[in-house]
């Protein structure tokens, strides 16, 4: 099991490298003004942006830590309805220690945003913001 969680963390930190990636070449590219003059490459740049809010790679992801921790994702519902597929989605990437950095990368957000939802998350299950980890933790 330890050794998926590692492959699930590899392929989270790939998709937060790659959204990074992304990111750097959609704000390069906008600085030039010979961007804001054609249609084509304003077409590339909306293509680019598509790639960051793919849902593809999520069910994908979540099909895989579903399989390695097949108890959380149910624990996590039944105990807290309220969370959103984002909340949820959020604390997966918590549970696989990730850090604020990461996740806020991979969410294409950023790190103070990531404290943000952090705390409003851990208010929405009545969890203290400091306890959060450790809570999700014990639902497997």
């Amino acid at each position: 099991m330890a050794e998926k969680n590692r492959e699930l963390s590899a392929k989270a930190l790939y998709l937060s490298g790659r959204n990074k990636l992304i990111e750097e070449v959609i704000s390069a590219l906008s600085k030039l003004p010979e961007v804001s003059n054609s249609k084509e490459i304003n077409q590339y740049i909306k293509n680019l942006k598509g790639y960051l809010k793919t849902d593809t790679e999520w069910e994908e992801f979540i099909a895989h830590f579903e399989q390695v921790n097949p108890a959380f994702i149910r624990t996590l519902k039944q105990r807290h309805p309220k969370l959103t597929s984002n909340d949820i989605r959020f604390l997966c990437y918590m549970f696989m220690n990730l850090d604020v950095k990461e996740i806020s990368t991979i969410f294409s957000i950023t790190a103070e945003a990531t404290r943000k939802r952090k705390q409003r998350i851990s208010k929405k299950m009545e969890v203290e913001v400091e306890n959060l980890h450790s809570y999700i933790l014990t639902l497997t």
